[in-house]
């Protein structure tokens, strides 16, 4: 025999509640406060005549939480009933009654141990833990039915309002003779000052901790002849089969990869062929492309075989300049387009914050007893971009692989004071709040990627400490030294700063999505910056000047 769910009365409901929640007290003890208001409704599953399972629903808004909320309290289910689906069916009941009354989601405080029972019912926890006297510990859990507004005010910004005129002869084609020279912007309680990036630690707060992204740029742009003359460039972008960078540049004899492929029209035989003279003879370099999952695959192979990936980038490819530097690379930039501390070889682009380090400034960063950390994020495509639609909410972020050691986690535990070296590292590191929702909310490893709308569909809000405390233990769980996952975060005017501090970037191009990020993290004020630089003869983009700013 089913079950019967339906509204009933608080007279009807108090009895189990008393019996199961409350057992010892009498019927009046246990009436809340909002149980009698008109939003109030009270429902009740019966087994025959029966009341066998009970649940109140108020009208209450959670706080910093927008649209109409509604709270649900005091599910309770007879013993003998229990294991039969009772609570699920009083779940779903309750949400098609909160959908008729035009509500945008459900919220409750769960007992730690009912988790499990409320994610497979299509609820999330969005709170730290929190102990209530004599019940134990409990989360928020909620089940949004609408967006937050947030998300739609992000998706409606329109790019036009994110740019800035910016001359040709402001941008630097060539870098500083002495990286530490480049000029330096600080910015910090909306007052300017200018220096030189030398004095950086002049600036920083003590015990601060710096963040950089230790990413190696790859010589990773091949140039083939056809037998027509025509030049065909090749851009390699990331693995194909494992997203494993190291792995892949140890591959010998032959690799495929995601490619971006210039004058593709042009690329007509199925084989394209390269030779190149090197210190122990001549590598014969073949590419094949194909046409997998909406992507560019080329398939490399060379000989000798015995030459791992890394070396045949090294010797027969060239340094992969933004597209914007309209001249030849020359050997200088395998050199200038790197940072003195790149370890871990992937990017197709330099995380350019950190190309104004030298070893000297950051020798006075370790005087000043300012700490250091690092992360390493994989630089693509994404990087070079522009946002070529009207609306911020038609752009489709690019996905970029981010690998962040244990011992940083424990850095931004204890730091209260993190500014990032560079706009990678600030989306890599805010990533991982996003990455502890979903380890929080039980979410298997493959599903590790941090999309780009995340952090605005979700009312999501716990500490940053109580964040890093679930990477942490998620790392010791599984034996893990890393965390290794994927983000395509769009990190816009609206977004909610976790972890960070401060910043230190170059000058963006106009309608970009790094403006985004700086204009978001500078509350919408970069223009006062941006205007300040193009008076003082500040030099933009990847081989241009420098800016600090602090919050």
């Amino acid at each position: 025999m089913g079950f019967l769910i339906k509204i009933i009365s608080l007279k009807e409901l108090l009895p189990l509640r008393a019996k199961i929640l409350r057992p010892g007290k009498r019927i009046d003890e246990c009436i809340y406060d909002s149980d009698e208001l008109s939003d109030t409704f009270h429902l009740g599953s019966f087994d025959g005549e029966k009341i066998v399972s009970v649940m109140s629903v108020y009208k209450e808004n959670l706080k910093n939480s927008d649209g109409i909320g509604y709270r649900i309290r005091s599910m309770a289910t007879d013993e003998n009933f229990r294991g039969r689906g009772l609570g699920s069916e009083l779940l779903n009941y309750a949400t098609e009654e909160i959908k008729k009354l035009n509500g945008d989601y459900i919220w409750f405080n769960a007992r730690k141990n009912a988790v499990n029972f409320y994610m497979k019912n299509g609820f999330e926890i969005i709170s730290d833990e929190f102990d209530i006297n004599e019940i134990g510990i409990h989360f928020v859990m909620m089940k949004r039915f609408t967006n937050p507004i947030v998300l739609r005010n992000i998706k409606n910004l329109n790019i036009k309002d994110y740019s800035y005129s910016l001359p040709s002869e402001k941008i630097a084609f060539n870098p500083s003779e002495k990286r530490d020279n480049s000029k330096l912007l600080v910015y910090c309680n909306d007052k300017i000052t200018d220096d030189t990036f030398y004095n950086l630690s002049e600036y920083i707060p003590s015990n601060s901790l710096l963040i950089f992204n230790d990413t190696k740029v790859v010589q990773g742009r091949l140039f083939f002849h056809t037998e027509d003359k025509s030049i065909i460039e090749i851009l390699c972008v990331e693995p194909f089969e494992s997203k494993d960078f190291s792995l892949a540049f140890k591959q010998q004899g032959s690799v495929r990869w995601e490619c971006m492929i210039g004058k593709l029209k042009q690329w007509k035989d199925n084989f394209l062929f390269k030779e190149i003279e090197y210190t122990s003879g001549k590598i014969k370099l073949k590419a094949k492309k194909s046409f997998l999952h909406n992507k560019f695959i080329v398939e490399f192979s060379w000989e000798p075989k015995e030459l791992s990936f890394a070396e045949i980038l090294e010797f027969c490819g060239s340094t992969p300049l933004p597209p914007y530097i309209k001249r030849n690379v020359s050997k200088r930039d395998s050199e200038t387009y790197q940072t003195v501390y790149a370890k871990n070889d992937g990017s197709i682009a330099a995380p350019t914050a950190g190309l104004h380090f030298t070893e000297q400034v950051l020798e006075k960063i370790e005087k000043n007893k300012i700490q250091k950390s690092f992360v390493t994020l994989h630089v693509n495509t994404g990087t070079f971009l522009p946002v070529k639609t009207d609306l911020i909410g038609k752009h489709r972020m690019h996905s970029e692989n981010v690998m962040i050691e244990k011992e940083t986690l424990y850095y931004l535990h204890n730091n209260d004071y993190p500014i990032a070296v560079g706009t990678t590292s600030m989306r890599a590191v805010e990533s991982l709040y996003w990455l502890s929702y979903l380890i929080l909310n039980n979410k298997k490893p493959e599903d590790f990627h941090i999309t780009q709308w995340l952090p605005y569909e979700t009312d999501f809000d716990i500490s940053k400490k109580f964040s890093l405390e679930i990477l942490i233990r998620h790392c010791e769980k599984n034996n893990l030294k890393n965390l290794r996952f994927k983000t395509s975060i769009l990190i816009a005017p609206g977004y909610r700063f976790r972890y960070f501090k401060g910043l230190i970037t170059n000058f963006h191009q106009p309608q970009s999505t790094l403006l985004l990020l700086v204009s978001a993290f500078l509350d919408n004020k970069f223009q006062n910056v941006y205007e300040h630089a193009l008076d003082n003869n500040y030099r933009f983009l990847s081989y241009g000047d420098s800016n600090l700013y602090l919050l």
